[in-house]
């Protein structure tokens, strides 16, 4: 009777463990896309928080150009095919760890001014980018 009960708890063991783990969430992306969605205000639209490459040897695109670039992929996400993807807003993230705290510190670049953003310079790291409903 001891084996049996020794073998039942090596075999839930086992599939405990060789089951695929639950991905963390990217608390950044997150984040980005909660504060995307909250500047959209009333309007009916579907939304994503795109990251951008803003460093001196990123990807070579302004905002714009990420939510255009993706487009294709984002409108494959919708229920139904919807006429465009544009950029609407901007963000720039960034995590910070101190020996006191972490914590998430946040610059809104608003639509004229983040969308536009010359590529390859540090400026937003998160495009928010939307498809009318």
């Amino acid at each position: 009777m001891v084996r049996l009960v020794f073998l039942c708890i090596v075999l839930f063991t086992v599939e405990c463990t060789a089951a695929n783990p639950v991905p963390k969430p990217d608390y950044l992306q997150v984040i980005a896309q909660a504060a995307c969605s909250g500047v959209i205000g009333a309007e009916s639209a579907y939304i994503w928080a795109v990251p951008r490459d803003c460093s001196a040897t990123g990807d070579g695109m302004t905002c714009e150009q990420v939510c255009q670039e993706h487009q294709s992929a984002l409108l494959d996400q919708t229920s139904s095919r919807r006429p465009n993807v544009f950029c609407f807003d901007a963000f720039q993230l960034h995590f910070i760890r101190t020996s006191e705290m972490d914590y998430t510190k946040t610059y809104h670049y608003q639509r004229v001014q983040g969308c536009s953003w010359r590529a390859n310079h540090c400026g937003p790291n998160y495009c928010c980018c939307r498809t009318p409903y």
